[in-house]
């Protein structure tokens, strides 16, 4: 009856072990997404301020808010690599069972994911808040 349990208790332990692999999976690909959406609106407020440099009186208009949502764009992209290194932090505290510091690192990486994307928004707010002001 113990073998019983026992393989019991190892596939149990076997699905949370390939539940968690999954959820770091998905992480991994959310951060991706988050960076290149900074990154990329970042080089397509660049594209577009370049366009916009041989309209004077639309330039000086937009070139506020062009500026701003580009270093908004630019702080979310750099917040990416920090939150890689908060999710790293958190898996070498988890490798050496430190459930306390295991939790601060995966909060501290949550938060810094949740920067980066209202930073993703807030540019893209303000660069449509400018492009209406046109």
């Amino acid at each position: 009856m113990a073998r019983n349990d026992d393989g019991q208790e190892n596939r149990v332990h076997a699905a949370q072990l390939a539940s968690a692999e999954h959820a770091q999976g998905q992480l991994t690909e959310t951060l991706r997404i988050v960076g290149i959406l900074n990154s990329g609106g970042a080089v397509a407020m660049l594209a577009f301020l370049q366009a916009m440099i041989g309209k004077e009186p639309q330039f000086h208009c937009y070139k506020p808010y062009g500026l701003v949502g580009l270093a908004v764009f630019v702080f979310g992209a750099l917040l990416v690599p920090l939150t890689f290194f908060a999710r790293w932090q958190a898996a070498n505290f988890s490798i050496n069972s430190s459930v306390k510091g295991e939790m601060i690192w995966t909060m501290r990486m949550m938060k810094l994911l949740l920067a980066s994307t209202l930073f993703f928004l807030a540019a893209c707010a303000i660069a449509g808040f400018g492009i209406t002001r046109l």
